[in-house]
């Protein structure tokens, strides 16, 4: 009886540790706090390989700086599944912080960034957005580190000039994010004399062959899109389906196409892209060809990391992101702006057997 009471203590003082440690958030094999950031990422549907992969960069940083044993906190990431879609990223992000006390928010594409960053501003929770809509960026906790408009279309527009095309269709998602970059894109080309249209689509249409009469009927030379798939493949489908040969590209958005076999060949303007270890490491971790935003994320983490290990405390982790003028990440050396946007710059790629090669 006497060793079945002292069984029954020593398993109470083992649940009273382990609820200590989950209510102080520590890591039972360091005894450290822990530090979680949250990802809101497209997990399933047509943009699933892209939010799958953008998780095991995160992942991939995580282990990098948990290998570090001077850190004062241990990092763990918590993911779930937006589905790109706003209601779904607002009840997970609101999850996240309430039930799984997270520190900190990684969040991908415009839209999903913009309804992030209001709940994150709210509960003061640092936040980076994977998107070029400037306003995921607003308040003292929200960032956002990409490749911005200016840059990209400064690229294409010199591309575009470069070639000769002299009659551009650019063609368009009708959404903010993807918006950001056609509307500047179509202003710079009409800046330099070279005729552009701006075609939107709301993200339902799956029927394009009326409006592509209308843009041969214009006799367009070049086709700039910045579609989602299964957009992206069906207008791509139907123009050579017409038997148009015209020159097909994109800012950015060849990353998203489910099937690279129909754009092989295409050169594009995409965002800074790291060509070294790391996201060799990181594709290889993923088992997939997907580089889109894998720098990006990973120097996210890693950001993150520097602010609550030179901060004195959790709370002073955002100060130290906001004073973070510059920080040399992995697709280069990335500089912050005073609305809390880390500047880097566009590259120019091309598909060569499936695979995205960078035009030196």
């Amino acid at each position: 009886m006497i060793r079945k009471i002292w069984i029954m203590v020593l398993f109470a003082v083992i649940a009273a540790a382990l609820v200590c440690f989950l209510i102080q958030g520590r890591n039972m094999d360091t005894g450290k706090p822990v530090v979680k950031i949250g990802l809101v990422l497209p997990l399933t549907g047509n943009s699933a390989h892209l939010g799958q992969a953008i998780k095991g960069a995160a992942e991939v940083a995580v282990a990098h700086a948990n290998r570090n044993s001077d850190n004062r906190y241990d990092y763990k990431i918590v993911a779930e599944d937006s589905m790109l879609q706003m209601p779904i990223a607002t009840r997970v992000t609101s999850k996240m912080i309430s039930t799984d006390h997270i520190d900190a928010l990684i969040s991908f594409s415009a839209e999903v960034v913009n309804v992030v960053s209001s709940i994150a501003e709210k509960n003061k929770i640092i936040h980076f957005g994977i998107s070029v809509d400037k306003s995921g960026a607003t308040g003292k906790y929200n960032f956002i580190n990409w490749t911005m408009p200016e840059s990209s279309t400064a690229k294409m527009t010199e591309q575009i000039k470069a070639k000769g095309f002299k009659n551009v269709a650019v063609v368009s998602f009708n959404q903010s994010g993807a918006l950001a970059n056609s509307e500047m894109l179509d202003k710079k080309l009409r800046a330099v004399g070279i005729k552009s249209t701006l075609y939107r689509f709301n993200g339902d249409i799956r029927n394009f062959k009326t409006d592509i009469q209308k843009m041969q009927d214009a006799k367009t030379e070049l086709y700039v899109l910045r579609l989602f798939d299964p957009q992206m493949s069906i207008f791509i489908k139907q123009l050579r389906e017409t038997g148009d040969k015209s020159t097909i590209s994109s800012i950015e958005m060849f990353n998203a196409i489910a099937d690279p076999s129909i754009i092989e060949s295409l050169w594009f303007v995409d965002t800074a892209t790291a060509e070294n270890d790391i996201t060799r490491e990181i594709m290889k971790y993923n088992k997939s060809e997907v580089t889109w935003g894998l720098g990006q994320v990973y120097d996210n983490v890693m950001m993150i990391v520097r602010a609550f290990e030179i901060a004195p405390d959790k709370v002073g982790a955002i100060d130290v992101l906001i004073d973070t003028k510059e920080f040399d990440g992995t697709v280069g050396r990335l500089k912050q702006d005073k609305d809390g946007i880390f500047h880097s710059v566009a590259t120019i790629k091309r598909i060569e057997n499936g695979k995205q090669v960078i035009v030196k």
